[in-house]
Order: C-alpha cells, then sequence, then structure tokens
C-alpha cells in the first residue's frame, strides 16, 4: 500500500510568508481568528425576553425523583399558611439542580460577591440616611 494515497491532503494554501490562509481567504493567525469569530457572535441577553419571569419569595416544596425534581415556588400575600400562593412549578432533572446547588453556594460565598453586596448595602444605607427627614419641629 502506497503512502502517499492513504495520507489525507492538505487543503489550507500558504501564503507567500507560509503562513496558512482558510479557504475564505483569513490568514491571520489561529488564536486571531477564534477572538474574531467569538467577537462576530451575537450576544445573548442573560435573561432573554418573551420568556415568563416568575417572582416568588420562598420555595413552598421540593418534589425529589430519581430523574426529576419538582420545586413548587410560592408568594407571601399574607400571614400563616393561608398567606402562602403557589406561583409557579420548575421541573428539571434532579442531576441538574445538584449541579446548579453547587455552582450557586460556589458563586455566593465567593469573597468577591460578599464584598460587593457589602458595598452596595453600604450605598443603600448612607442613601437612606441622607433622605432622612429632619426630627426637629417646625
Amino acid at each position: 500500500m502506497n503512502m502517499a494515497t492513504t495520507r489525507k491532503r492538505d487543503t489550507t494554501k500558504r501564503t507567500e510568508a507560509s503562513t496558512p490562509t482558510t479557504e475564505t481567504g483569513d490568514s491571520s493567525p489561529p488564536k486571531r481568528r477564534a477572538a474574531k469569530q467569538l467577537q462576530e457572535q451575537p450576544v445573548r441577553p442573560r435573561v432573554p425576553e418573551g420568556v415568563p419571569h416568575i417572582y416568588a419569595d420562598l420555595v413552598m416544596d421540593a418534589v425529589y425523583g430519581i430523574h426529576t425534581t419538582k420545586v413548587v415556588l410560592a408568594e407571601e400575600t399574607g400571614a400563616g399558611l393561608e398567606g402562602i400562593r403557589p406561583v409557579g412549578v420548575v421541573v428539571m432533572p434532579t442531576s441538574t439542580l445538584l449541579e446548579f446547588a453547587r455552582r450557586l453556594i460556589q458563586d455566593l460565598t465567593h469573597p468577591g460577591i460578599a464584598q460587593e453586596t457589602a458595598k452596595r448595602y453600604a450605598l443603600i444605607l448612607q442613601s437612606m440616611s441622607q433622605e432622612k427627614p429632619d426630627a426637629s419641629p417646625s
């Protein structure tokens, strides 16, 4: 068997400076090409429009299963059990929920997140104290 016939043919063109050129004529280095492709991709919003948003004050219940878990979200509308109203149910694979819980705890306990949260709360408290009306009688 002849090695020349079994070897895959190199389809990249070479320029005078011996830089590989893609079939579209792009002769930039591979790293630069990858960065360019990333820049050209449309940016997807992290919270997509047109998807229902559900506000919940608490998790009312979680029904764990081998394959899927149902998380019942609720809002508080008053006191006691009568004041809790279910607003939605999230159904997802149990393994995905476990991975999400791990990442959530890891992210929320990261020192940078804690520092940024403390800084934002301090600004809110400062703003509140500046807006406080004078206690002097008029």
